[in-house]
């Protein structure tokens, strides 16, 4: 039952946010009444936060380096990105929306910050702007997770780490 709670909560979060998911339209999706749903998570915040770490520790296995992924260091990781959000869909779906919720985001400012920091990494290693790398990311999983049409993934890629390396280059200021 408590994976089928987190899961129903997941889709629910995703579809209406954290303010307009009710633990009573949550129950009645798991079959279930209000006060066991509680049986299993004391309160929305908790559930909230049990379904964002879990939700984190399944990016960070996606984002694991693979090591049969061809291509440069920042290819590999545009890549793993992209992987995770066709992976974890309703999680990346859940966070931007939650994200953009202020009340939420001061609730889960911690756990917003490790997963950004264990997520994406150490973006420094992949360009000398780590800035505009987060700002791509970001542009690519909105973009995906709103449905707009794009190109292939490995064009995506290529034209992304081409951009950053012409960054790289001295003349680039």
């Amino acid at each position: 039952m408590r994976d089928l709670i987190f899961q129903r909560a997941l889709e629910l979060f995703s579809e209406k946010g954290y303010r307009g998911a009710s633990m009573r339209e949550l129950a009645r999706r798991c079959g279930t009444t209000p006060s066991n749903v509680y049986n299993y998570f004391p309160s929305k915040e908790e559930l909230l936060r049990e379904v964002f770490r879990v939700g984190g520790d399944q990016i960070r296995e996606t984002l694991a380096a693979d090591e049969t992924d061809s291509g440069t260091d920042r290819g590999r990781y545009l890549r793993r990105v992209l992987r995770t959000v066709t992976e974890n869909h309703l999680l990346w779906r859940m966070i931007h929306q939650l994200r953009l919720n202020e009340e939420v985001s001061q609730v889960l400012e911690s756990e917003f910050q490790t997963v950004l920091d264990d997520a994406l990494g150490d973006l420094e290693s992949y360009c000398s702007e780590p800035w505009l790398l987060l700002v791509i990311v970001d542009g690519l999983v909105a973009s995906r997770l709103q449905g707009l049409p794009h190109p292939p993934d490995d064009k995506v890629v290529r034209t992304v780490v081409r951009c950053l390396e012409a960054l790289d280059e001295p003349d680039a200021t």
